[in-house]
Protein backbone atom coordinates (compact mmCIF):
# COMPACT_ATOMS: atom_id res chain seq x y z
CA UNK A 1 0.00 0.00 0.00
CA UNK A 2 1.28 3.60 -0.80
CA UNK A 3 1.33 6.18 2.08
CA UNK A 4 -1.12 8.11 0.40
CA UNK A 5 -3.54 5.05 0.96
CA UNK A 6 -2.79 4.17 4.26
CA UNK A 7 -3.72 7.84 5.39
CA UNK A 8 -6.90 7.83 4.04
CA UNK A 9 -7.50 4.59 5.29
CA UNK A 10 -6.87 5.49 8.89
CA UNK A 11 -8.89 8.63 7.98
CA UNK A 12 -11.81 6.47 6.71
CA UNK A 13 -11.48 4.41 10.12
CA UNK A 14 -11.41 7.11 12.61
CA UNK A 15 -14.21 8.85 10.73
CA UNK A 16 -16.54 5.63 11.31
CA UNK A 17 -15.36 5.83 14.89
CA UNK A 18 -16.57 8.79 15.51
CA UNK A 19 -19.60 8.01 13.86
CA UNK A 20 -20.28 5.27 15.90
CA UNK A 21 -19.55 7.67 18.94
CA UNK A 22 -21.96 9.83 18.08
CA UNK A 23 -24.55 7.47 17.60
CA UNK A 24 -23.84 5.81 20.90
CA UNK A 25 -23.72 8.81 23.13
CA UNK A 26 -27.10 10.12 21.07
CA UNK A 27 -28.65 6.97 22.05
CA UNK A 28 -27.37 7.46 25.93
CA UNK A 29 -30.30 10.28 26.97
CA UNK A 30 -33.55 7.50 25.68
CA UNK A 31 -35.38 5.63 28.27
CA UNK A 32 -32.98 2.46 29.01
CA UNK A 33 -35.93 0.56 30.47
CA UNK A 34 -35.22 -3.07 31.61
CA UNK A 35 -34.66 -6.59 30.29
CA UNK A 36 -38.29 -7.58 30.71
CA UNK A 37 -39.39 -4.03 29.11
CA UNK A 38 -36.99 -2.77 27.27
CA UNK A 39 -37.49 0.97 26.84
CA UNK A 40 -37.04 2.76 22.80
CA UNK A 41 -32.60 3.40 24.13
CA UNK A 42 -31.77 -0.37 25.11
CA UNK A 43 -31.30 -1.50 21.53
CA UNK A 44 -29.70 1.75 20.13
CA UNK A 45 -27.40 1.65 23.05
CA UNK A 46 -26.10 -1.56 22.39
CA UNK A 47 -25.94 -1.49 19.13
CA UNK A 48 -24.21 2.45 19.50
CA UNK A 49 -21.70 -0.13 22.18
CA UNK A 50 -21.08 -2.60 19.80
CA UNK A 51 -20.26 -0.35 16.71
CA UNK A 52 -17.68 1.64 18.77
CA UNK A 53 -16.10 -1.70 19.95
CA UNK A 54 -15.35 -2.90 16.17
CA UNK A 55 -14.62 0.91 15.11
CA UNK A 56 -11.98 0.80 17.54
CA UNK A 57 -10.47 -2.80 16.74
CA UNK A 58 -10.55 -1.59 13.12
CA UNK A 59 -8.49 1.35 13.90
CA UNK A 60 -6.51 -0.38 15.76
CA UNK A 61 -6.35 -2.58 12.59
CA UNK A 62 -5.77 -0.15 10.29
CA UNK A 63 -2.82 1.50 12.14
CA UNK A 64 -0.96 -1.82 12.52
CA UNK A 65 -1.43 -2.73 8.82
CA UNK A 66 -0.27 1.00 7.94
CA UNK A 67 3.40 0.57 9.06
CA UNK A 68 5.80 -0.09 6.31
CA UNK A 69 6.59 -3.80 5.69
CA UNK A 70 8.62 -5.48 2.70
CA UNK A 71 6.80 -6.40 -0.75
CA UNK A 72 5.51 -9.32 -0.62
CA UNK A 73 3.72 -11.79 -3.41
CA UNK A 74 0.41 -10.89 -3.83
CA UNK A 75 -0.74 -13.08 -6.07
CA UNK A 76 -1.74 -15.70 -3.52
CA UNK A 77 -3.39 -14.09 -1.19
CA UNK A 78 -5.73 -12.15 -3.83
CA UNK A 79 -6.51 -15.55 -4.94
CA UNK A 80 -7.31 -16.74 -1.68
CA UNK A 81 -9.85 -13.80 -1.30
CA UNK A 82 -11.75 -14.32 -4.34
CA UNK A 83 -12.29 -18.13 -3.04
CA UNK A 84 -13.28 -16.44 0.30
CA UNK A 85 -15.54 -14.13 -1.23
CA UNK A 86 -17.52 -16.54 -3.67
CA UNK A 87 -17.67 -19.15 -0.52
CA UNK A 88 -18.88 -16.62 1.40
CA UNK A 89 -21.73 -15.78 -1.40
CA UNK A 90 -22.53 -18.85 -1.93
CA UNK A 91 -22.99 -20.07 1.97
CA UNK A 92 -25.05 -16.74 2.25
CA UNK A 93 -27.33 -17.95 -0.62
CA UNK A 94 -27.61 -21.53 0.85
CA UNK A 95 -27.97 -20.73 4.07
CA UNK A 96 -32.27 -20.13 3.53
CA UNK A 97 -32.26 -23.39 1.64
CA UNK A 98 -31.09 -25.42 4.45
CA UNK A 99 -32.48 -23.84 7.52
CA UNK A 100 -35.48 -26.06 7.60
CA UNK A 101 -34.05 -28.96 6.95
CA UNK A 102 -31.50 -28.75 9.49
CA UNK A 103 -33.27 -26.36 11.51
CA UNK A 104 -31.71 -23.36 13.14
CA UNK A 105 -28.77 -24.43 14.87
CA UNK A 106 -27.15 -27.12 12.62
CA UNK A 107 -27.69 -25.07 9.93
CA UNK A 108 -26.34 -21.62 11.45
CA UNK A 109 -23.30 -23.87 12.80
CA UNK A 110 -22.52 -25.42 9.46
CA UNK A 111 -22.88 -21.77 7.68
CA UNK A 112 -21.10 -20.16 10.53
CA UNK A 113 -18.53 -22.81 10.32
CA UNK A 114 -18.01 -22.51 6.53
CA UNK A 115 -17.70 -18.76 6.54
CA UNK A 116 -15.19 -18.42 9.41
CA UNK A 117 -12.65 -21.55 7.21
CA UNK A 118 -13.03 -19.64 4.22
CA UNK A 119 -11.86 -16.23 6.12
CA UNK A 120 -9.53 -18.10 8.30
CA UNK A 121 -8.24 -21.30 7.00
CA UNK A 122 -5.45 -22.58 9.49
CA UNK A 123 -7.81 -22.68 12.34
CA UNK A 124 -9.96 -25.01 11.09
CA UNK A 125 -11.20 -26.43 15.09
CA UNK A 126 -11.18 -22.85 16.22
CA UNK A 127 -13.87 -22.23 13.52
CA UNK A 128 -15.64 -25.38 14.20
CA UNK A 129 -16.23 -23.99 18.24
CA UNK A 130 -16.93 -20.55 17.16
CA UNK A 131 -19.39 -21.27 14.63
CA UNK A 132 -21.28 -23.44 17.67
CA UNK A 133 -20.71 -20.83 20.13
CA UNK A 134 -22.16 -18.07 17.74
CA UNK A 135 -24.99 -20.45 16.41
CA UNK A 136 -26.57 -21.17 20.26
CA UNK A 137 -25.77 -17.56 21.32
CA UNK A 138 -27.80 -16.29 18.51
CA UNK A 139 -30.68 -18.67 19.04
CA UNK A 140 -30.85 -17.80 22.38
CA UNK A 141 -30.67 -14.16 21.91
CA UNK A 142 -33.34 -14.36 19.05
CA UNK A 143 -35.50 -17.16 20.43
CA UNK A 144 -35.90 -16.08 23.75
CA UNK A 145 -34.83 -12.95 24.60
CA UNK A 146 -36.28 -11.41 21.10
CA UNK A 147 -39.44 -13.82 21.10
CA UNK A 148 -38.72 -14.48 17.39
CA UNK A 149 -40.11 -17.86 16.26
CA UNK A 150 -36.65 -20.11 14.62
CA UNK A 151 -37.17 -23.26 13.08
CA UNK A 152 -36.76 -25.54 15.92
CA UNK A 153 -35.62 -29.25 16.12
CA UNK A 154 -34.59 -32.07 19.07
CA UNK A 155 -31.48 -29.61 19.34
CA UNK A 156 -33.25 -26.14 19.62
CA UNK A 157 -35.74 -27.81 22.31
CA UNK A 158 -32.85 -29.46 24.15
CA UNK A 159 -31.00 -25.56 24.47
CA UNK A 160 -34.70 -23.58 25.33
CA UNK A 161 -34.48 -26.49 28.60
CA UNK A 162 -31.32 -25.43 29.36
CA UNK A 163 -31.63 -21.87 29.35
CA UNK A 164 -34.85 -21.85 30.89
Amino acid sequence: MTATRDRLQVAAAVALLAFALVYFLSALPLSMGTPGRPGPGLVPAVIGGLLVLCTSAHLVHTLRRSRPRPAADTAAPARRNRLAIVGILASTIVYPLILEPLKFLLATAAVAFVMLVLLSPGRPIFSLFLALGMAVTFFVVFSRLLGVALPGGALEHLVFQIVR
